[in-house]
């Protein structure tokens, strides 16, 4: 390759494969993005405007977190892989799945943000875990996409 040194293009011309790049820690650092994306995306709600003095001090903001082991278990039930084609039936388990879930109470106002280590969710998924928070001002559901967990698409 033009412009590159012998050692990147070593590292070019190799097949792509999973012992060349840890997948699994991409999915968390994207899942982790988003969170914070959407964390940042909320926390700008409350903000006070420049040179705005509030009359009264503001209430607490209470931040609660929870995660939760979704792994099905191969032995007690099949289960299909998602991504990559079709066929692949999980034979063993080598990293959990969880769902993960951060809240923001601040005042009257309630925020949940929910991520869950699946390839996606579709609508009636997304509208039935917001059934369960009807009391929230904002909800946001997102998933890791991650190829190698059971197929809910």
């Amino acid at each position: 390759m033009p412009g590159l040194d012998n050692n990147k293009q070593a590292v070019f011309s190799q097949s792509w494969s999973y012992s060349h790049c840890n997948i699994w820690k991409f999915l968390r650092l994207m899942g982790i993005g988003v969170l914070s994306v959407g964390l940042l995306s909320v926390l700008s709600v409350f903000r006070i405007s420049p040179g705005a003095v509030p009359e009264k001090p503001s209430a607490i903001l209470y931040v609660g977190l929870a995660a939760r082991n979704i792994t099905p278990d191969p032995k007690n039930t099949v289960v299909w892989l998602a991504g990559f084609g079709r066929g692949r039936r999980a034979t063993g388990i080598h990293d959990s799945l969880y769902a993960r879930a951060l809240v923001l109470r601040h005042g009257q106002q309630k925020i949940a943000l929910v991520s869950v280590d699946l390839i996606g969710l579709f609508y009636p998924e997304v509208k039935a875990i917001r059934q369960h928070l009807l009391d929230y001002t904002y909800i946001l559901v997102s998933s890791t996409h991650n190829h190698e967990g059971p197929d809910t698409l």
